[in-house]
């Protein structure tokens, strides 16, 4: 009786957030807390580009060795001629033209993450048994992915003039650059950049269909067990491998090492994570597709009741609930609440 009279209360409650009459009750997929989080991706963003443009990188130490030659000029005199020489092989290739320039790099990254979202609605969300509120889904994916990039660039844009280290095409590069700002250029390799950005997006994407399929839930549609488990899994990871794809594209390109992309790559599956699991639950939840719900602290003060108004404490229950949005299945709410 206790869980029926609690059921009737969420189900009130969340009704609201369809039609964002749940702000009173902070149910709505926006809060004013979502400022705070747009103000530090900002102070990231800016962070990072202070640190890519004015920040001068460490001059590494090269390797030298002197050569002396004997010769004998024309006055038939023998001389010594001694020529120091950099054998540093590792900044001594060519400059060839990029696979991927930056802003065709950002373009792809932009439109996989736009295509992971719109299979997620097209498809997953009519297959799936709980359905999500569609703006509260994007906003968190769009939150997330950009606080993800902003942790990414601020650490590897904070790195790179630290380490100061050599490109592989360093002295092309500095040959042909005409300012200081240019031969900068050249002393950043560490770590790669694109390969982080290309984590922070795509592996982000990755964790995003693992979660909408529910591939590791305790309550997905395996039940338990691997069978029709595998072909979600693959699915998911089609964003990461076209991350590492870009990324083996910046050595075939002679800007980074492997060292350079396997610590871009670090970095950007582990600020994507981050970011990921900041505005979605755990994998192995029962409501991994869904959104984190944000309630204010007097939410549970403000539960409408078909009887009277009564506090509910049980967030845990809160967070578990979810409003079908369906217009053929108007009032019908889909909800799991915890049998006690």
């Amino acid at each position: 009786m206790g869980c029926a009279k609690k059921s009737s209360q969420l189900d009130s409650y969340f009704e609201s957030e369809a039609n964002c009459g749940g702000k009173k009750q902070g149910a709505c997929w926006w809060s004013p807390l979502f400022i705070i989080d747009y103000v530090v991706v900002v102070v990231l963003l800016g962070c990072a580009l202070g640190f890519k443009f004015f920040l001068n990188p460490n001059h590494m130490y090269v390797p030298t060795v002197n050569i002396t030659t004997a010769i004998v000029g024309s006055d038939g005199i023998p001389r010594n001629i001694v020529q120091t020489i950099d054998i540093a092989q590792d900044r001594q290739f060519p400059m060839v033209k990029e696979t991927l320039p930056t802003m065709l790099a950002g373009v792809i990254f932009g439109c996989v993450c736009v295509l992971c979202w719109v299979l997620s609605q097209l498809l997953l969300r009519f297959l799936a048994t709980r359905k999500w509120n569609v703006l509260h889904d994007l906003h968190n994916a769009g939150l997330g992915i950009a606080e993800s990039v902003a942790l990414e660039l601020f650490f590897c844009d904070a790195l790179k003039p630290f380490a100061g280290r050599y490109r592989p095409s360093y002295l092309a590069i500095a040959a042909a650059a005409s300012t200081e700002r240019d031969e900068w250029e050249g002393r950043v390799s560490y770590p790669s950049g694109h390969s982080g950005t290309a984590m922070a997006t795509l592996f982000f994407c990755t964790l995003y269909l693992l979660g909408k399929t529910r591939a590791y839930s305790s309550k997905s549609r395996f039940g338990g067990g691997s069978a029709g488990r595998f072909g979600c899994v693959v699915l998911s990871l089609l964003p990461t491998l076209l991350g590492f794809f870009v990324a083996v594209t910046r050595t075939r390109d002679y800007k980074h090492n492997f060292s350079d992309i396997n610590g871009g790559i670090m970095i950007g599956i582990l600020c994507s994570t981050f970011a990921y699991f900041n505005v979605y639950p755990a994998l192995s939840d029962p409501n991994c597709q869904l959104p984190r719900i944000r309630l204010n602290p007097n939410a549970s003060q403000q539960i409408p009741s078909s009887s009277s108004t009564e506090k509910v404490n049980d967030d845990a229950s809160l967070e578990e609930v979810v409003v079908n949005t369906d217009d053929d299945v108007e009032g019908q709410v889909a909800m799991d609440v915890k049998n006690e």
